[in-house]
């Protein structure tokens, strides 16, 4: 008997992670790619490992903008729909209390504070990476943004879901794209 439950545990663990792959791999294939300009840091994680964590220009939105809403608590969860400008980067069209109902271009986001403006978080905002490339990522993006170049986060997003795909400084990829195609 005992047998048997532990062997049901071990087909149920493996079913979560099947189901967590299957997930990011479908938001990769069906989701559309959306350009978040950054600012991102370097820390380390003793448990994790190196990474970069992200910021977004567009985490701060206007409250202005959305009607018939009361913010109460930072912990409310909105659904940000999410268009392209006209260079292409992500814009919040919208901010709604339910899932939009025309468009699989949407992710959760969270209200920071209740104050003008809002501040948003994503629920993308650490790229893992190696020792050495997050070092690099972070040098490379001083220097850049120095010279005002564009940096920016590729990330498709899918049903209220997002994933980065890859890193931009100054328009080049982070991470070769011999990679990138590796995870697809």
């Amino acid at each position: 008997m005992h047998k048997k439950i532990l062997i049901l545990i071990g087909v149920l663990q493996l079913m979560f992670f099947a189901y967590l792959i299957v997930d990011s791999q479908m938001i990769l294939d069906k989701g559309e790619e959306f350009k978040f300009e950054t600012a991102l840091v370097d820390p380390y994680d003793i448990f994790r490992g190196h990474y970069v964590t992200l910021k977004f220009r567009q985490e701060e939105y206007n409250k202005e903008v959305i009607k018939n809403f009361t913010c109460t608590s930072k912990t409310q969860k909105l659904y940000a729909e999410i268009i392209k400008d006209k260079n292409g980067f992500a814009q919040i069209q919208s901010l709604n209390s339910g899932r939009p109902k025309n468009s699989t271009n949407y992710f959760v986001v969270k209200i920071n504070n209740c104050l003008s403006p809002w501040y948003l978080s994503f629920p993308f905002y650490k790229f893992f990476l190696g020792e050495k490339l997050a070092q690099k990522a972070e040098k490379d993006y001083i220097k850049y943004s120095k010279k005002n170049k564009t940096t920016y986060a590729l990330v498709k997003v899918y049903k209220g879901k997002a994933i980065i795909k890859n890193l931009y400084l100054n328009n080049q990829p982070l991470l070769p794209t011999k990679i990138v195609h590796k995870l697809k």
